[in-house]
């Protein structure tokens, strides 16, 4: 811990350096701030859907968070997985081998199309799913709804991670931030249209904010279809010719992906874990947990956007072979990351009424009382939290992004397991209560931040790749390096 205090020490003393130059803050923000953009778009979504379905019906919102979780919990694995595809794309054109691009992201793509008719195959053990589960039947009918409604979603919205990865991979991310923004809008609207029962529709409530979720999803994916087949990209990263199934680059997808789906799948069921503990505390306490855990979710969705960067930059700086400017491009973002969790760290202590009000709006005011200091006391456990977990974030991110996945997920399901899932079920069998069961997701982040510090300390990432060997001339020769003149021309040239 002391180590990882120094570099942020360091940083601060040597600000320039950091926010200027080849991997500083800059440049990692011209990849980021978009991807930012398109993440909190996604936070505003989800958290309007949710103070709807609050002002809809106060259990609504209790309902659509357990089944989103559920739903996210059984897709992970697959979402893990064909998110991967970006760091092939990374790694493939820091190496400069453009023609190789579409090949990987069409193996995503048929990942995604297994996968979506796999997780329909779901939709029939849902009763048996929530009702072993144990949550209160006031909410169990919704969350079996919106549960099976997230299941179609998976297909279209798995599609969109593989087909949005040929542009976060290769760093050209406005278009990502675009559709986002777009479908984002298109799902606030048809939320509130659904819900409600505006302009004649029947109010749907809960069943209304899932088919909303997934027009829009479905939106995007065609967007994202007409965008990837433009003729401008067909030649270069082969975004045709490369649809014939390629069997050794799709093994080698799953090689290095499939630690990273099944730590993803194992951490999400930590999470509901976790939820279903608290829960089972009582209503009230549930309640007061949804609403925590949508402060969580908007802290860390803009991060994910840095983490995503961070995976892509390091991808391609070990494409390029040059593993020091990956190394300094981390703790860049480390800086950014802690600095932003602090701000986020001093709101949610010092204006909780402030956060607050936007779920009080509408909600039944006695109720309201009841869970509103429940919640504001487990926004300071939520401030400790999100300070340690930025390093968490930021340096497995980076070695993700050189193909430590294997490690990554050894690391990330041992450490949930004991400092989460396992102490809270031994808290509600013997010290039932809300606040000691929170108290576990501190101690979660800052031992995974230093587990995955000390890793990436360690250096072992720098001599990874997940990419075959190129058969033509890289980075490593010196007449290609982008910061000589000769490799400008011809960086130009393959431009």
């Amino acid at each position: 811990m002391r180590s990882y205090l120094c570099y942020y020490s360091a940083m601060i003393r040597n600000f320039k350096k950091t926010v200027t130059g080849a991997g500083g803050i800059y440049e990692i923000l011209i990849i980021a701030i978009p991807l930012i953009l398109s993440t909190s778009a996604n936070t505003v979504q989800i958290f309007v859907d949710r103070t709807f379905l609050s002002w809809y019906d106060t259990n609504a919102i209790s309902a659509a968070m357990q089944a989103g979780v559920a739903a996210f919990t059984i897709t992970s694995f697959f979402q893990g997985l064909i998110g991967y595809t970006n760091t092939f794309v990374a790694q493939y054109c820091g190496a400069r081998r453009y023609d190789r691009v579409g090949h990987a992201v069409w193996q995503g793509i048929y990942m995604a199309l297994i996968a979506g008719a796999l997780i329909l195959a779901f939709i029939p053990f849902s009763p048996l799913l929530f009702k072993l589960l144990g949550h209160n039947i006031a909410i169990r009918e919704n969350e079996i709804t919106y549960f099976n409604i997230l299941c179609v979603n998976a297909l279209p919205a798995l599609c969109v991670i593989a087909l949005s990865n040929f542009f976060t991979g290769r760093g050209k991310t406005k278009l990502v931030m675009h559709i986002t923004l777009l479908t984002t809008i298109i799902n606030i609207v048809l939320d509130y249209i659904m819900i409600f029962g505006k302009f004649g529709l029947p109010k749907m409530g809960v069943t209304g904010a899932g088919w909303a979720t997934v027009i829009a999803t479905t939106f995007a994916m065609i967007l994202y279809v007409i965008v990837f087949f433009n003729a401008k990209y067909r030649k270069k990263f082969s975004t045709i010719i490369g649809a014939k199934p390629d069997i050794e680059l799709f093994k080698r997808m799953i090689r290095f992906g499939l630690p990273s789906g099944i730590e993803f799948a194992l951490v999400m069921i930590n999470w509901t874990i976790f939820l279903t503990v608290a829960g089972r505390l009582g209503l009230i306490e549930m309640n007061a947990t949804a609403i925590a855990t949508q402060m969580i979710s908007i802290s860390f969705m803009p991060m994910m956007g840095v983490g995503i960067a961070i995976t892509t930059l390091v991808g391609q700086r070990l494409g390029e072979n040059r593993s020091e400017l990956a190394e300094k491009t981390t703790h860049s973002a480390f800086f950014l990351m802690l600095t932003y969790m602090t701000v986020i760290a001093i709101l949610l202590i010092a204006i909780p009424n402030i956060l607050m009000f936007p779920f009080e709006m509408g909600a039944n005011a006695e109720k309201f009382a009841i869970l509103k200091p429940i919640a504001i006391n487990l926004f300071i456990l939520v401030a400790i939290h999100n300070l340690f977990a930025a390093g968490s974030m930021t340096y497995s991110a980076a070695i993700k992004g050189a193909g430590d996945t294997k490690f990554v997920m050894v690391a990330s399901v041992c450490v949930d397991w004991c400092c989460v899932a396992i102490p809270s079920m031994l808290i509600l069998k013997f010290i039932p209560n809300i606040y000691y069961v929170w108290s576990t997701l501190p101690v979660f982040a800052i031992v995974s931040s230093a587990v995955f510090f000390l890793r990436f300390k360690r250096g072992k990432w720098k001599s990874m790749r997940v990419i075959e060997k190129s058969p033509i001339v890289t980075m490593t020769s010196p007449s290609r390096r982008p910061d000589d003149a000769l490799g400008k021309q011809i960086h130009e040239l393959e431009q």
